[in-house]
């Protein structure tokens, strides 16, 4: 962060280090957040495992323990091939909430041997209003982190059907939207359940929401990691494959008409390439178009609808 790099650099006025870093402190880790002096000639996070130990206080400045770097720590920052100087010396001040609880630490680090008066400094009351200032920009860091991440996760449950753990539609056009002018190829699929009606008619609601889950499930197995499905209302849901060919979108309905009938359930699938297409939205159309074309040659369902599904698995 900008203003803790500022307030790093007014501290190094009142005491002198080779390098400074502020972090956010959980436990045993150390989250580098800012950095000052000659930091990026020695990786911060090798720094930052030199201020998890505890140093003895002495007295380099209010809020401030120092100690030594062992000789076991020179050794691990030497195979780690760091080419600039070694720090000798830790200096380090825990940062606190207002409720006393560590948020973070400040450290600076010193590669020349302690010099009879100049350490401890003596603008202790300067340094502690610096320390102050930096505990103040961080506790608002990670009030802001959290709320950021707060946001994030609120947008994200607004893209997920709360039913079947997949995108909803919200999160499908969001998807829809990323992928509109790439060039690469997409296949676009709708799945639409045959007789979900049928299921909540006889069976209950209880039965149609889980038949709607093992649906979710099952197209979900079926696909990349970095593929698409969602949720898009009722008993319809889409898929959406990128870098793919025509073989990709042709085993892809194949599979998913396996892996459906194998796990008892009815439904009506449709698959299109952007490429024959022309358009990513035209082959939602087709995809669209085809899937309910299967749905119309269909039978309509036996009289003894207890051969429709595999009610076992409801």
């Amino acid at each position: 962060m900008e203003v803790l790099s500022v307030q790093l650099n007014i501290l190094q006025v009142f005491m002198p280090m080779d390098y400074w870093l502020v972090g956010r402190r959980e436990e045993a880790h150390v989250e580098v957040v800012a950095t000052f002096g000659g930091v990026d000639a020695i990786a911060a996070s090798h720094l930052a495992s030199l201020v998890v130990s505890d140093g003895n206080d002495q007295g380099a400045a209010k809020g401030f323990s120092h100690r030594p770097v062992s000789e076991m720590e020179l050794k691990a920052l030497a195979s780690a091939q760091v080419s600039a100087l070694h720090p000798r010396y830790v200096f380090r001040a825990d940062l606190r909430h207002g409720d006393g609880r560590i948020s973070g630490i400040v450290a600076g680090f010193l590669s020349q041997q302690l010099l009879p008066g100049v350490y401890p400094p003596s603008r202790t009351r300067e340094i502690a209003l610096c320390l102050s200032a930096i505990a103040q920009t961080l506790s608002m860091h990670v009030e802001l982190a959290a709320a950021e991440k707060l946001v994030l996760e609120t947008q994200q449950d607004a893209q997920i059907d709360s039913l079947t753990k997949v995108l909803n539609r919200a999160g499908w056009n969001k998807k829809l939207r990323s992928v509109a002018s790439a060039e690469e190829e997409v296949a676009i699929g709708f799945l639409d359940l045959d007789f979900l009606k049928l299921v909540n008619d006889s069976h209950g609601h209880l039965a149609g929401d889980d038949l709607l889950r093992r649906t979710a499930q099952t197209i979900k197995a079926e696909l990349r990691n970095n593929d698409c499905i969602a949720r898009l209302g009722g008993d319809e849901f889409a898929v959406m494959l990128q870098n793919v060919t025509t073989t990709d979108a042709d085993e892809l309905k194949q599979r998913l008409q396996l892996a459906l009938s194998e796990a008892g359930i009815k439904a009506s699938i449709g698959v299109a390439l952007k490429s024959e297409a022309g358009s990513l939205q035209k082959a939602l159309q087709l995809a669209d178009s085809r899937m309910y074309e299967e749905k119309r040659t269909k039978q309509r369902p036996p009289a003894n609808n207890s051969h429709v599904l595999n009610f076992g698995q409801v």
